[in-house]
């Protein structure tokens, strides 16, 4: 059985992204049920950086994180994970309040226009947030399991946790490919299935 201080069910970007942080301090598997990480959600994401997504509080970390996916550690990518695109708030009547953190600029019917030409008429004016940006996410997920690798973290893949139980302190992992593991510490990462793992480890105590 192989030992681990950390096992991360999931190799998606939440797993990856997570495991990146952890392995070069703690002994890391990530298992992932299907043939390679980031087979589903992660793989099929089209996201974007929008600072004034999630109200005030939410904004200053989106705010926070954009050098590092502008401009990410010469070890982690050479290259930018943004393409900045610009965003448009379009409005009938009163401007959307947005974070005031947030630099945006006002865009009148006239030029609304010229950016989105046949737009309807009831929509009057906006506001344009520029530091709106695709995110590339395959990679950014492509980078952290670089990183995750580089610092000694383990991928298993066709792994599906099976089940698991705590005994002794420690999770007993069983796994779909007839293996096992354990660790101290068992992240759910697991995205959509998240509640099916959770559900596999639910009731497995032992003194």
């Amino acid at each position: 059985m192989d030992e681990f201080d950390i096992i991360i069910v999931g190799g998606g970007i939440a797993g990856a992204s997570l495991g990146s942080q952890v392995a070069a301090k703690r002994r890391t598997l990530i298992v992932e049920a299907e043939d390679q990480c980031g087979y589903h959600s992660t793989g099929r994401s089209a996201a974007f950086y929008l600072e004034s997504y999630g109200g005030p509080q939410v904004a200053k970390l989106s705010k926070a994180s954009r050098d590092f996916l502008d401009r990410p550690p010469e070890d982690f990518s050479s290259h930018s994970f943004l393409r900045t695109r610009g965003d448009l708030h379009i409005t009938r009547d009163d401007l959307p309040q947005l974070p005031p953190a947030v630099e945006t600029r006002l865009v009148e019917r006239a030029e609304l226009e010229q950016i989105v030409p046949g737009i309807r008429p009831e929509w009057r004016r906006a506001l344009f947030e520029p530091s709106c940006a695709d995110i590339d996410v395959a990679a950014l997920h492509a980078a952290f399991l670089r990183r995750f690798r580089r610092l000694g973290g383990t991928v298993a893949t066709r792994a599906e946790l099976v089940s698991a139980r705590r005994s002794g302190g420690r999770w007993i992992v069983d796994l779909g490919d007839g293996s096992q593991a354990n660790a101290g510490l068992l992240v759910n990462a697991a995205g959509a299935w998240a509640d099916g793992v959770a559900r596999n480890c639910a009731g497995r105590w032992s003194s």
